[in-house]
């Protein structure tokens, strides 16, 4: 993991319940199509309680947008798998587990759940306060995946604005 002094004007800096990059929770999928191009990917996928995500996934950026229909189709989540993601200053895509889980928790971040699948060496850690969810597999982190802040109900997000950094 390296350090990025220049990292609050980067392409690649997570904002935690803002977004990556020039990505903000809470965008139409035309605004982002219109900052990031038209995706490689779309998949609509249709859950079982009847909801419907759209998701586009990007090579370059490494992201996987995800729009919920449900909610107006805003953007409801970002997936980050860029290894030139950068949080508070530092990348860690790749890192190592028990010494990102260390650099998060220095950084102020606070674990407020976890659930790991031994057989499959997956481990999922989320910091709800900040909406990240850390995403390790084998070992290494290999994604970060990012939420808006929810009203007290928990069914409706609170979208950053145009003045939230």
């Amino acid at each position: 993991m390296k350090r990025d002094s220049t990292s609050r004007d980067h392409a690649y800096t997570i904002r935690p319940l803002v977004g990556f990059g020039p990505i903000r929770l809470g965008m139409t999928m035309a605004k982002c199509t219109e900052l990031l191009g038209k995706p490689p990917v779309r998949d609509i996928v249709r859950h079982d309680d009847g909801e419907t995500t759209i998701y586009l996934r990007y090579d370059d950026p490494e992201v996987a947008l995800a729009f919920d229909i449900d909610l107006d189709s805003r953007l409801s989540m970002i997936e980050v798998c860029d290894p030139r993601a950068i949080l508070e200053g530092r990348t860690l895509i790749g890192t190592e587990q028990e010494a990102c889980l260390a650099l998060i928790e220095n950084d102020g971040f606070r674990v407020t759940d976890h659930d790991e699948v031994d057989d499959l060496e997956l481990a999922e850690y989320a910091c709800d306060d900040d909406g990240l969810v850390f995403w390790f597999e084998v070992g290494r982190l290999e994604s970060i995946n990012m939420f808006p802040r929810y009203d007290l109900t928990g069914d409706t997000p609170m979208w950053p604005d145009s003045t939230d950094e």
